[in-house]
């Protein structure tokens, strides 16, 4: 059967209270038919469906069990490729990781527009470019930058920033 999620999702104990499970609430094809269905992503998944995704539920021995769920957007991958994304509820990509079809990863945060890679090499453009003194104090020591006059340095980094946190 395929439903489409109408509420959000919540954890209830199952198994004698010693486990949980991801529960949702499902409208099949009648308007009045809405289920609580059991969600069971794939194994090494964590995600929670937003209302509006539409799930595959089948009946394990008078269970309804969720075993699928597509979030309505399309896709952008090639044959062979692997994308794993988070999403808001109007259906936006956020955080995502690509595995493409030529071995590459593309580690990137859609809202700002920067992908990790990118972002690496301007930071190695940045202190490539840095003017140096020699070690402070007349000690004997590496060269040390001094403040990055360009800019570059500093972008970078909080570029870096927001493809790895959770604020771009």
């Amino acid at each position: 059967m395929i439903g489409r999620v109408t509420s959000d999702p919540w954890v209830s104990r199952v198994k004698n209270g010693e486990g949980h499970a991801l529960m949702l609430q499902v409208q099949f094809s009648g308007g009045a038919d809405v289920r609580t269905v059991q969600y069971m992503p794939q194994a090494g998944e964590d995600t929670v469906p937003v209302r509006g995704t539409r799930v595959a539920v089948v009946d394990v021995g008078g269970l309804l069990v969720a075993v699928a769920s597509q979030d309505g957007i399309k896709s952008t991958g090639k044959m062979g490729e692997k994308e794993l994304y988070s999403h808001n509820s109007a259906g936006q990509k956020l955080a995502s990781l690509r595995l493409k079809d030529n071995g590459h990863a593309w580690l990137g945060n859609r809202p700002s527009g920067k992908n990790l890679r990118t972002v690496l090499q301007n930071l190695i453009t940045g202190i490539q470019g840095a003017t140096y003194i020699p070690y402070p104090g007349g000690v004997a020591g590496p060269p040390v930058p001094i403040v990055d006059t360009t800019g570059k340095i500093a972008t970078a980094l909080t570029d870096l920033a927001s493809v790895l946190d959770d604020t771009p």
